[in-house]
């Protein structure tokens, strides 16, 4: 399902590595935030953590989290 919005809070300076888990620390601009992804009508449909850094005069968003694909014998 698509995001209609997201709402951003609990903000840290740094962004979160998605393969350790931890906020590695940058000299610019850059932050890890909770973030609750929104349906059109408001709900929630989920909560996770998301990267903001500002570059070419806009903030930008990255999901840390990294893309898995599952290995063919899975099925």
């Amino acid at each position: 399902m698509i995001a209609a919005g997201v709402r951003v809070f609990a903000c840290r300076p740094g962004a979160l590595n998605g393969y350790s888990g931890r906020v590695q620390y940058y000299n610019g601009p850059v932050v890890a935030c909770a973030c609750d992804l929104l349906s059109d009508d408001g709900r929630v449909l989920a909560r996770v953590p998301l990267n903001f850094y500002y570059w070419r005069k806009a903030w930008r968003v990255q999901d840390p989290r990294p893309s898995y694909k599952s290995v063919p014998w899975a099925y």
